[in-house]
């Protein structure tokens, strides 16, 4: 299953809203399912982390600016396709 998590990105680590989102992930990845997010920060940040972090599969859709956590990023525009973070990490990000 794919589940689309979107979120505040004002919620900082260390708050007890952000661990309770990267548990979330986790579990969602233990499950099996594809996580995406917006793939910023905040909550958004958590869910992506706790499902990476858990060895699951993370989808960022969000700008050209490449992010953590995330697997695969789907900008808006033109995109190449490589390898940024972990060596299981795949991603596509554009330019405007």
């Amino acid at each position: 299953m794919h589940v689309a998590v979107f979120g505040s990105s004002s919620v900082q680590p260390g708050e007890p809203i952000y661990a309770e989102a990267m548990g979330l992930g986790a579990s969602l990845a233990k499950r099996g399912d594809v996580v995406l997010t917006g793939g910023y920060h905040g909550l958004m940040e958590a869910v992506s982390r706790g499902a990476s972090e858990a060895g699951g599969h993370v989808v960022g859709i969000t700008s050209p600016r490449p992010v953590s956590y995330t697997h695969l990023t789907l900008p808006t525009n033109t995109v190449t396709c490589g390898s940024r973070g972990a060596p299981d990490q795949e991603r596509v990000w554009g330019g405007g």
